[in-house]
This record gives C-alpha cells, sequence and structure tokens, in this order.
C-alpha cells in the first residue's frame, strides 16, 4: 500500500467511511504527533447551504478547550476536502471499558460521569451541542482521564447566534 497523505499529515490508519465522512489515525509530520482526521467528502462539504454551517462549527470546535474534550488543532482543505484535525486520546472508550469490566465501582463510575457533565456543559456554555453524545464517544485513558470525542459537525444550538455562522470561507493565513 502506497504512502498517503493529507497535507503534512501522515495517514496510519483509516479508522472509518459512512456516506458522508472519512476518519484516520495519522501522524503529524512536523511534530511527530498523532492525530485524528476528520474528513467530509467533497460532495458533501461543497455544498453551498453547508458552507456557512460548517465553518461556524469549526470556529465554535476551536473555542472548545477543556481537560474532557479532545481539541481541535485545525484543518487542512486540499482542492475541495477539508479535514479537521483533531487531538488523538489514546485509551479505551467507555463502551469498551463496561464492555471488559461489565460493572464499574460506584467511585469511578460517578467520576466518569461527573467528567462527562463538566465537559458538555462547557461546550452548553459556547452554544455547542454534541449531537451523539454515547458510550462509543467518551474516552478514557489509562490514566483514567476522560474525554469527550465526536464534536465534529455537531449541531450548533441556534445556527442565527452561531460564531462564524455568516461566513462562507475559512479565514485564510496572511500573507504579511
Amino acid at each position: 500500500m502506497a504512502d498517503r497523505y493529507i497535507g503534512h499529515y501522515k495517514i496510519v490508519r483509516e479508522i472509518t467511511q459512512d456516506g458522508s465522512r472519512q476518519v484516520f489515525e495519522a501522524v503529524d509530520l512536523l511534530i511527530k504527533k498523532r492525530v485524528i482526521i476528520k474528513g467530509l467528502k467533497p460532495e458533501i462539504s461543497n455544498q453551498q447551504e453547508i458552507k456557512p454551517r460548517l465553518f461556524g462549527e469549526i470556529e465554535a470546535l476551536g473555542r472548545l478547550n477543556h481537560p474532557h474534550i479532545a481539541r481541535l488543532f485545525g484543518f487542512v482543505r486540499r482542492d475541495d476536502e477539508l479535514y479537521l484535525v483533531m487531538e488523538f486520546v489514546e485509551g479505551e472508550s467507555l463502551r469498551a471499558l463496561l464492555k471488559r469490566k461489565r460493572r464499574l465501582e460506584p467511585n469511578v463510575a460517578w467520576a466518569i460521569f461527573h467528567e462527562i457533565l463538566a465537559a458538555v456543559g462547557f461546550a452548553h456554555r459556547l452554544g455547542v451541542i454534541h449531537g451523539d453524545l454515547r458510550p462509543s464517544n467518551i474516552m478514557v485513558t489509562k490514566l483514567g482521564v476522560v474525554k469527550v470525542v465526536g464534536f465534529s459537525m455537531a449541531p450548533m444550538r441556534s445556527r442565527s447566534t452561531a460564531p462564524g455562522s455568516a461566513n462562507c470561507e475559512p479565514p485564510r493565513p496572511s500573507t504579511k
């Protein structure tokens, strides 16, 4: 298999692909760090009615700086394709943890629940709703830290008040 790149990210493996998106594990070749890359297929990202919402969501996701939310590092635009670059969270999903352990100690369950609520509450205060909160979108690291993942392309609470919702293009880097 030939190496595949998206910008300066080398694809390690495809995690999932469905009708509208692709998710990859990749390595940032500049800083040698693992990341998740989520891409919308061109037929989705190029729809004129999607663009204002999409770039508003990117801006909102960029503001989700919380210890229990996987961060958005940026995005790559390649031809007609748009890819979000997200924090790679090493650990296991809450779904896998529950399947493996069958039952959590009450204090562990409470700690996980508390960290999920803190993350979701923070996002809601910024007007971002997860839209797909489930055990497979909750990661637990080896140190027991909870990270909510899967916020990308999440529905906004209100399109008219979403940050950047009037913009149809992403910000361009300064050439100065």
